[in-house]
């Protein structure tokens, strides 16, 4: 797996093709995954997502930010600037903190510039702390600059294990994989709560509006998932007897019965037949999804991949199968037809949709000298960029429905929750893809693409 090698070309790609949360700390703030508590003794800082906190001297209030949760194929990290030394081409880093999954963490206690320097372990995690291999600071921001970083050692003593909350957004970020011979058709996702090397064609799966790291094994196509997967999706209690090969799926109203390689079923009793049989890969049982499904009241759906690429995501807007590429891989969907949408028309979604991203654009305006790209700062209002974002805006369209979200193809490709009123964009760059929460009251929500530098 590809690691990610620190400097200024580390966080360039951050700010330059990944969204990512850029905010200044001076207050106390709660967040989903993350808290910044400014006391007295120390400002803690806490990151729910990778499962760690640390405290911040007092005097850092104020002087620095934090770039979060960007993943890559093999770990989180988050990084802490130096708000002062910040410019458009990533300098100002600190130190940035690192979890590798334990399977993936570099043998020892990697304590090189590549890899970083072990800080603390947990049943499942290793935490590493990695400094800038050279001086990343300005003229006029180098003694501010060296003052923080002589406070990190201490810092690094406060870095404790919390509990991981498990974000349950449809988010993903994939990019390519690489191995001794250079890039590889496969594509490495890391989702909120798993990751997955996919070869090329092979589905995601996707459940209850969640992403997943289950595999699908497609036969005579027809889509196969493992039998635990249909227990989450399904809500069923589901029986598997190795002696017999028998697979027993149960709800308030159905029982399913199948066995290994027959193609005959029984529901509640009544013989049926099967498109495909259940089957066993490596260890694994494999069950029909979309007969489940259908037996189970359930909905499913698939949806083709396109072909990803920066100049073909930029013309969506006017290549209506370009836009419908909502993953470098083929996605299957499973989801409850109780929380989909049904009483909200598409029109009426649209225009809400619409008057979302016109504040997010109004957002932008508002507080263009302070948005994440540093060089932003006095953009003229007149910038026919944002005459280009205003014709994406008014020119959105549906595109289809993906499980329990509303597909759009507007300034970025939208997946909308229309009960849950929650809205993901979909932005690819440089062969790397990310669905990520949108937030209207953010001014950063229009400059990835459209001013990444």
């Amino acid at each position: 797996m590809r690691r990610v090698h620190f400097g200024r070309m580390v966080l360039a790609l951050l700010i330059s093709t990944i969204v990512i949360s850029v905010v200044t700390f001076t207050q106390t703030r709660d967040a989903k995954a993350e808290s910044i508590v400014s006391g007295t003794t120390g400002i803690t800082y806490t990151n729910s997502m990778m499962g760690y906190t640390l405290t911040l001297p007092v005097s850092w209030k104020g002087q620095y930010r934090v770039h979060s949760n960007y993943s890559d194929d093999s770990h989180l990290v988050t990084s802490f600037t130096n708000k002062k030394a910040e410019d458009g081409a990533g300098v100002g880093v600190l130190f940035t903190i690192i979890r590798y999954s334990g399977n993936k963490a570099p043998q020892g206690d990697f304590d090189t510039p590549t890899d970083g320097r072990l800080v603390l372990r947990s049943d499942a995690y290793v935490y590493a702390i990695k400094l800038p291999t050279d001086d990343q600071s300005t003229k006029a921001t180098k003694s501010d600059y060296q003052i923080m970083q002589a406070n990190i050692d201490s810092i690094v003593k406060t870095i404790k294990v919390v509990p991981i909350i498990n974000v349950s957004d449809p988010t993903y970020q994939a990019r390519a994989m690489t191995d001794n011979n250079g890039l590889t058709n496969n594509m490495a996702y890391s989702f909120a709560n798993g990751e997955k090397d996919a070869v090329s064609g092979e589905s995601l799966l996707m459940i209850n509006g969640e992403f997943t790291d289950t595999k699908v094994i497609i036969r005579n196509k027809r889509s196969l998932v493992p039998i635990r997967a249909a227990a989450e999706a399904f809500g069923a209690d589901v029986r598997w007897n190795g002696a017999t090969q028998t697979i027993r799926i149960k709800d308030v109203n159905k029982e399913i019965i199948m066995k290994i390689g027959l193609t005959e079923a029984t529901v509640n009793g009544k013989t049926v037949s099967l498109d495909v049989a259940p089957m066993m890969d490596h260890g694994h049982t494999y069950v029909p999804l979309s007969f489940i499904s259908a037996s189970l009241n359930k909905a499913v759906g698939y949806l083709p991949a396109e072909t990803q690429t920066t100049d073909k995501y930029l013309n969506a807007i006017a290549d209506n199968n370009a836009a419908k590429g909502l993953a470098y891989n083929p996605i299957v969907w499973i989801d409850d037809p109780t929380k989909m949408n049904n009483s909200t028309s598409v029109n009426e979604t649209l225009i809400w949709l619409k008057s979302q991203m016109k504040q997010g654009m109004d957002s932008l305006k508002d507080n263009i000298d302070t948005a994440d790209r540093g060089n932003l700062k006095g953009t003229s209002l007149n910038d026919p960029t944002f005459a280009q974002i205003d014709n994406a805006i008014n020119n959105t369209y549906y595109i289809g429905n993906v499980g329990r979200y509303e597909m759009f193809q507007g300034p970025y490709l939208t997946l909308v929750d229309p009960k849950a009123k929650i809205i993901y964009f979909y932005t690819v760059a440089h062969s790397i893809g990310a669905i990520w929460k949108a937030d209207m009251n953010s001014s950063d929500t229009f400059v990835p693409m459209y001013f990444a530098d």
